[in-house]
């Protein structure tokens, strides 16, 4: 029996390899949270976006320099949250829950910048943002992915043991994580 058949056999009843499924799902989540955050900014008063942007400007124009440790928790806590949610038995709510508040952050984030800065934003976004948040998110969805069968397979087969290579993902995703901030300092 090939691999992909004993997987199959292993989760009777399911038409679609359980990893497509959680993919599609966690990327489908975190397509509606970036669609959210993009609503949540048109739909805030001119005084709080006046304040959003006076806050803006002042980053941009002050050049503030982000540490690595700062840079390694803004990129670090949500990976690590998402591929904590993978111990326990109903985890796979946690991390759509924390993907969907991720999708929100960066879709907000996004429009913003685009609207504060107008015609210069796509060339800012794909100097200083786009690289390493394409990369995060890519982190974020494999960690989304094998945190959330992690936790179903505890929940169908009611086996509370997790496997060796789940927590070498965890350091993997670490190891990743403190890359990216190392680049994030040049």
């Amino acid at each position: 029996m090939t691999r992909i058949r004993k997987r199959k056999a292993k989760f009777k009843g399911y038409i679609i390899d359980l990893n497509i499924l959680l993919f599609a799902l966690v990327l489908a989540t975190f397509s509606i949270g970036v669609v959210l955050g993009i609503f949540v900014l048109n739909n805030i008063s001119d005084i709080e976006f006046g304040q959003l942007f006076a806050v803006w400007n002042s980053f941009v124009n002050g050049k503030v320099e982000i540490p690595f440790l700062e840079s390694f928790f803004k990129y670090g806590k949500f990976i690590f949250a998402v591929w904590l949610c993978g111990f326990f038995t109903y985890g796979f709510v946690g991390v759509f829950g924390i993907t969907l508040t991720k999708g929100i952050s960066l879709g907000f984030s996004s429009a913003f910048i685009i609207v504060a800065m107008g015609d210069s934003a796509v060339a800012y976004i794909s100097k200083m943002y786009f690289f390493q948040n394409f990369v995060v998110i890519f982190l974020f969805v494999i960690a989304g992915v094998y945190g959330a069968k992690t936790s179903l397979e505890k929940k169908i087969k009611n086996k509370n043991s997790t496997s060796k290579r789940y927590c070498l993902l965890g350091v993997a995703l670490m190891l990743a994580t403190t890359v990216i901030s190392l680049l994030d300092l040049l």
